[in-house]
C-alpha cells in the first residue's frame, strides 16, 4: 500500500527528527549600520545574534575528516577583535560540496569592500 510507511511510528519518528535537526539559517551582512547577524531558526524557536561588522576580519573554510576518511567543510567568520572574539561557524555542521571555497572567497571579497 503506497504511504503506509507513513504512518505509526515511522512517521512519528521522522517528525521528531525533522524537528529536532532540521534549522534554517541566514547570515545578513549590514553595512550601512554596520553588523552581522546570524538568524537559526527551527520548528521550536528562532534566535538572533548581532555583532559589529568591523570586529569580522575574514571567512575561512574548516575541514573535518569524517569516520569514514572523508573530509567535509564548513564556512566559518573569525572575529579578531571586540566581545565576539573567535570562531563563528556560519552552520553548525559540517557538509561535503564544492561551495564552500566559493561561498568563503564572496564573504571575504565583500569585506574586504568596506
Amino acid at each position: 500500500m503506497v504511504g503506509a510507511g507513513l504512518r505509526g511510528p515511522g512517521r512519528r519518528h521522522g517528525l521528531l527528527f525533522f524537528a529536532i535537526f532540521v534549522r534554517r539559517v541566514q547570515v545578513v551582512f549590514h553595512r550601512p549600520d554596520r553588523y552581522v547577524e546570524f538568524r537559526r531558526k527551527n520548528v521550536f524557536r528562532a534566535l538572533k545574534v548581532r555583532h559589529d561588522l568591523r570586529d569580522v576580519s575574514r571567512a575561512i573554510v574548516e575541514r573535518n575528516r569524517s569516520s569514514e576518511g572523508g573530509t567535509t567543510y564548513r564556512v566559518t567568520l573569525v572575529f579578531d577583535t571586540g566581545e565576539s572574539a573567535g570562531l563563528h561557524p556560519i552552520t553548525f555542521a559540517y557538509s561535503s560540496g564544492s561551495g564552500h571555497e566559493r561561498a568563503a572567497r564572496a564573504i571575504n571579497e565583500w569585506l574586504g569592500a568596506q
